[in-house]
C-alpha cells in the first residue's frame, strides 16, 4: 500500500524508532500479519530491527494482500481524487476506509489536500460576468449549457447502469432532477445517445410516471417500454382529435417520430386508431387523418408499410379494388389497366366503399395526371380518371349515397380545369383564363389541382427565367385567394412557397434572385397575416441562418408592420429567436427602433403577465382565505352550539350530581359524626391512660432521686 507524505514522516521520526525497537513492538513486527501491512512501505522503515531474517518472515513477506489492504487501499485512491469532498460517495468511503483500519487523520489529510474547489470556482465566475453587467438569466443559461455539454461529452452508460444497480432503492436526487425541465431535457437527449442503458430508462419511465408524457412522446426510449408507450399513445390521440389545424401540425410530427420508432409501434398504433375508428364514428374523420398521416411517415421508410395499412382494413374482401390500389400506391404511377378496373368496380349498382379511393396517395396520383402539364391521358380514358376524382370526393362514406347535381358540378369544373392546366398557357393567354379558373376555385378539390399545376411551374427551373416576369405574379395571387377560400389548404401553400423560394435558378442574376425571394417572403407575410403564424416563423427560423441577413431583416420589419400588442408567449420567443440570429450579441445600437420597440413591447408585457399571474393567485388565496373563515365560522357556530347543549346537560347533570352527593354528603357526615364520636371516646380513653402512666412514672423518679 502507497503511503501518504503524512505517513511517511510519522514513520521516520523519533518517537517511531524508539517504538519500533521495544520488545513488544518487535513481536508485532514479526507477526505474519504486520509483515504483510509493513510490506510496502519505504526501505527506511525497515532499518530500525537489525535482526537476520528469519524463513518465516521471508515467506510472510511475498503473501498477496488481504482483501482488507486491497479495500483500503482502493478507498485511500478514491479520497485523493480531486475534490473528493464534493462526491456522492464521500461519506460512504470514509466509513468504509476507518473500518477497515483507517485513520480519521488521515481521512482528513486525504480530502483537504485533494480539494481544488471547482464549483465555488464556478460560483465566483458567475458573480464576475454578473458584476461585468451581464445578465442573470444569460449566465445561468450559458453555464446550464456548458455543464450538459461536460455531462453528454463523459457520460458512459456502463459506470451510470453500475451505480443504478449497485443500490436496491433508486438515487435520492432523482426526483430533483426529475422535476427540473433542464434536467429531464439533458436526460432526453442522453436517451437518444444510449438507448440501452438502464439507468436512463428507468428514469424515462418515471418521468412518465410524473405526468410528462407530451416531453417524451418523440423519444425512442419511449417505445421500449409498452406501458410508457401506451400511456403516451392514448395521451396524445386524446389531444390530436380536439386541436386546431396549426396546433394540430406542430403536434403531430412528435406523434409520428413516437409512432415509427419501430415496426411494432406503429403497428400498435394503427392497429389502435383503426379500432378507436370503429367504436367513435364521430371522431372517425379526425381519426383517419391521423392513420394516414402514420401511414405517409412510415411510407416514407418502407413502402410496406402501405400494405399493411391495406391489410388491416376490409378491402381483401374486394380482390380487384385490392389488387388495382395495391400495384397503384406500391409502383406510384398510374397504368391505365387499374384505373378502368376500379372504374368498372365503382359504376356498379353496387359499388365498393368510397374509402378505397381515398388515400392520400393514390388522390395525388389522379390529380397529377389532370392537372399536371406533361401528363399524357388517352382520351379515351380520359373520363375515368375524372369519374374516380369525382367519386372520391362526392360521395357520403356512410351510405355511399351521391348528390347528382354536386357530382356534375364537379365533374364539368374538372374537366374545365383540366384542359387549361394541360394547354399551360402564358402571358396573355393566362391572362385571359384567370377569372375562369378563379369561377371554380371554391372546389376543394379545384384548389388542389391548381395548386399542383402552380408548384410544377414554380419549381421548373428550365423557364422559370420567362415565367418569373410573365407568370409568377398570377400563379401567387392564386395562392393568395385560396389561402383566404380554403384554410386547410395553408400548409401545402407554404409547402409551394418554401419550395419555389430553395429553388436553384440557373439562368437568373444574383440580383433577380435576390428579388424573386423578396417576393416569396412577401406573399410568406401574407400568409403570416392570414393567421398562419407560427409555422411560417419556424420556416423564417430555418432560413435564417442560411439565407441573406437583409432578407430576414426584411421579413422581420414586414412582419412589424401588421402586428400590434399583447402577443402569444410563442409568438415572442420565436420573433426573439429569429433576431438573435441575425444579432447574436444582442447590440441595442444595430437594431432599428422597430425591433427595439417590439423588444421592450415583450419584456413590458412578460412583466404585466408576471403581474396578472400573481394578482390571480393572491385573489385565489384570498378565495381560498375567505372560504376557510367561512368554514371556521360555521364550525365555530356549531362548536358553540354544542357546547350550549352541553353545557345545559352538564348543569343537569351537575345538578342532579350535586343532589346526589348532598344526600351522599349528609349521610357520610352523620356517619363521620357517629365515627368522630367513637373516635373522640377512645382517644380521650388512649389519652387518660397515657396521662396515669406518665403520672406514675414521674412518681416512680422522683422516689429514685
Amino acid at each position: 500500500m502507497s503511503t501518504s507524505p503524512t505517513h511517511q514522516q510519522q514513520q521516520t521520526s523519533p518517537t517511531h524508532q524508539q517504538q519500533h525497537t521495544s520488545p513488544t513492538h518487535q513481536q508485532q513486527h514479526t507477526s505474519p500479519t504486520h509483515q504483510q501491512k509493513q510490506q510496502p512501505t519505504s526501505p527506511t522503515h525497515n532499518q530500525p530491527t537489525n535482526a537476520p531474517t528469519s524463513p518465516a518472515t521471508t515467506t510472510a513477506t511475498t503473501t498477496v494482500k488481504t482483501p482488507t489492504d486491497i479495500i483500503k487501499e482502493k478507498c485511500e485512491s478514491s479520497l485523493q481524487q480531486p475534490d473528493s469532498i464534493m462526491s456522492v460517495e464521500a461519506s460512504s468511503l470514509m466509513k468504509e476506509y476507518i473500518t477497515v483500519g483507517g485513520r480519521p487523520q488521515d481521512v482528513i489529510t486525504f480530502l483537504s489536500e485533494s480539494y481544488r474547489g471547482y464549483a465555488q470556482m464556478c460560483n465566483l465566475l458567475c458573480h464576475w460576468l454578473k458584476i461585468a453587467g451581464i445578465p442573470e438569466e444569460q449566465i445561468q443559461t450559458q453555464f446550464s449549457n456548458h455543464l450538459k455539454e461536460i455531462i453528454i461529452n463523459k457520460f458512459d452508460p456502463k459506470v451510470a447502469d453500475t451505480i443504478f444497480t449497485s443500490s436496491s432503492t433508486p438515487p435520492h436526487w432523482l426526483d430533483e432532477m426529475i422535476v427540473d425541465s433542464q434536467w429531464r431535457s439533458l436526460i432526453y437527449q442522453l436517451s437518444e445517445e444510449h438507448k440501452n442503458c438502464l439507468m436512463l430508462n428507468f428514469i424515462i419511465q418515471r418521468i412518465s410516471d410524473s405526468g410528462y408524457q407530451n416531453e417524451i412522446a418523440s423519444l425512442s426510449t419511449a417505445s421500449t417500454y409498452y406501458r410508457v408507450f401506451n400511456k403516451v399513445l392514448f395521451d396524445s390521440l386524446a389531444d390530436l382529435v380536439t386541436l386546431d389545424e396549426i396546433s394540430f401540425r406542430q403536434q403531430l410530427d412528435e406523434f409520428k417520430k413516437s409512432c415509427c420508432q419501430h415496426q411494432h409501434t406503429y403497428l400498435y398504433a394503427q392497429a389502435t386508431i383503426q379500432n378507436l375508428i370503429k367504436n367513435n364514428p364521430q371522431k372517425a374523420y379526425n381519426l383517419k387523418r391521423i392513420s394516414q398521416e402514420l401511414e405517409l411517415e412510415a411510407t416514407k421508410k418502407n413502402k410496406i408499410a402501405q400494405r399493411i395499412s391495406l391489410m388491416m382494413s376490409n378491402i381483401s374482401q374486394y380482390p380487384l379494388i385490392s389488387s388495382s390500389v395495391t400495384s397503384l400506391l406500391m409502383s406510384n404511377t398510374t397504368t391505365t389497366g387499374d384505373i378502368i378496373k376500379l372504374y368498372n368496380e365503382y359504376t356498379k349498382p353496387q359499388p365498393p366503399p368510397v374509402d378505397f379511393l381515398r388515400y392520400p396517395n393514390l388522390l395525388e396520383l389522379l390529380l397529377s395526371d389532370l392537372f399536371c402539364p406533361g401528363k399524357v391521358i388517352q382520351g379515351v380514358h380520359k373520363s375515368k380518371w375524372i369519374y374516380l376524382v369525382t367519386y372520391s370526393v362526392c360521395i357520403n362514406s356512410a351510405n355511399n349515397e351521391k348528390d347528382n347535381n354536386v357530382f356534375k358540378d364537379i365533374t364539368r369544373a374538372i374537366e374545365i380545369v383540366h384542359h387549361i392546366c394541360q394547354s399551360n398557357p402564358l402571358g396573355s393567354e393566362l391572362q385571359s383564363v384567370v377569372g375562369t379558373l378563379k369561377d371554380h376555385l371554391d372546389f376543394p378539390i379545384i384548389s388542389m389541382g391548381i395548386m399542383l399545376w402552380i408548384k410544377h411551374n414554380l419549381t421548373d427551373t428550365t423557364n422559370l427565367s420567362s415565367y418569373n416576369t410573365l407568370c409568377v405574379p398570377i400563379y401567387l395571387e392564386f395562392l393568395r385567394d385560396i389561402c383566404l377560400r380554403h384554410p386547410l389548404h395553408r400548409s401545402v401553400v407554404l409547402n409551394i412557397l418554401v419550395s419555389h423560394f430553395e429553388v436553384e435558378a440557373q439562368d437568373l442574376e444574383s440580383l433577380a434572385i435576390l428579388e424573386m425571394r423578396k417576393n416569396v417572403i412577401d406573399n410568406i407575410v401574407y400568409l403570416f397575416g392570414c393567421g398562419y403564424a407560427i409555422p411560417v416563423l419556424d420556416t423564417i427560423e430555418s432560413w435564417a441562418p442560411k439565407i441573406d441577413p437583409s432578407l430576414t431583416r426584411y421579413f422581420i420589419n414586414q412582419v412589424l408592420d401588421i402586428i400590434e400588442p399583447p402577443y402569444s408567449q410563442s409568438f415572442m420567443d420565436k420573433m426573439k429567436s429569429i433576431i438573435k440570429i441575425i444579432n447574436p450579441f444582442g447590440e441595442s445600437t444595430k437594431l432599428e427602433p422597430s425591433v427595439q420597440s417590439f423588444l421592450d413591447q415583450c419584456k413590458n408585457q412578460l412583466i404585466l403577465n408576471n403581474t396578472n399571474n400573481n394578482n390571480n393567485n393572491n385573489n385565489n388565496n384570498n378565495n381560498n382565505n375567505n372560504n376557510n373563515n367561512n368554514n371556521n365560522n360555521n364550525n365555530n357556530n356549531n362548536n358553540n352550539n354544542n357546547n350550549n347543549n352541553n353545557n345545559n346537560n352538564n348543569n343537569n347533570n351537575n345538578n342532579n350530581n350535586n343532589n346526589n352527593n348532598n344526600n351522599n354528603n349528609n349521610n357520610n357526615n352523620n356517619n363521620k359524626n357517629s365515627n368522630n364520636n367513637i373516635n373522640n371516646n377512645i382517644n380521650n380513653n388512649i389519652n387518660n391512660n397515657i396521662n396515669n402512666n406518665i403520672n406514675n412514672n414521674e412518681d416512680e423518679n422522683e422516689q429514685v432521686f
